[in-house]
C-alpha cells in the first residue's frame, strides 16, 4: 500500500461521532491519487489504531528539481519562512535536509528529509548536490557517506501551512 498524507474523508470519525477531529497525518506521505495540495490539507479523522499519528504543526514544501518533485514536510519556522519568501520573491537561495531512510512525502522516493533539518542556503559544498533520482540509485552511500542533500537547482513551487 503506498503511504499518504490523509485526505478528506467522509462519514463518521473514528471516534463514532460525526464531529471535526484534529487534523492527523500519516508517519509517512505522499500525495494521494488525483488530489491537489489543497484537498490534501483538509480536516479529517481516522483511528490511530489503523497507523496514522499526529504531526506537529508545520508545513508541506514541494520543490521542483530539474523536472523531478520533491516534498518536504518541516517544523522549521525559519525554513517555512524562506520557502515562502522563495516562493513570492524568487531567489538563489539552496535548500539543504538530512536525510533519513523511509518513503518521501511525493511516494517517489524511498528516502526523505528528517524535519526539523531543512534550511536555505547561500553556498553549499557539491558533495551533497543532486537530483532525488540520483540520491535513490545510490541511497544506502548517500544515507551513509553523505547524509545531507543540498539540490542547488530546487526550486520551491508550493509551500502549505499545516495547522
Amino acid at each position: 500500500m503506498k503511504p499518504f498524507i490523509l485526505w478528506m474523508i467522509t462519514g463518521l470519525a473514528a471516534t463514532g461521532t460525526s464531529q471535526a477531529c484534529p487534523l492527523i497525518y500519516a508517519p509517512v506521505c505522499a500525495d494521494p491519487p488525483g488530489k491537489g495540495p489543497a484537498e490534501i490539507f483538509s480536516n479529517s479523522c481516522v483511528a490511530e489504531s489503523e497507523g496514522y499519528i499526529p504531526r506537529p504543526e508545520g508545513a508541506m514544501i514541494q520543490f521542483d528539481i530539474v523536472g523531478e518533485e520533491f516534498w518536504v514536510y518541516t517544523t522549521s519556522a525559519s525554513a517555512i519562512s524562506d520557502a515562502k519568501g522563495l516562493l513570492t520573491n524568487g531567489g538563489t537561495l539552496v535548500p539543504m535536509m538530512t536525510l533519513a531512510d523511509g518513503a518521501s512525502c511525493s511516494g517517489s522516493w524511498t528516502f526523505h528529509a528528517v524535519p526539523d533539518s531543512l534550511t536555505f542556503e547561500s553556498l553549499t559544498i557539491e558533495l551533497c548536490d543532486g537530483r532525488p533520482s540520483y540520491v535513490e540509485a545510490n541511497k544506502a552511500e548517500w544515507l551513509s557517506t553523505v547524509k545531507s542533500f543540498c539540490p542547488w537547482a530546487a526550486k520551491v513551487v508550493g509551500v502549505y501551512d499545516l495547522p
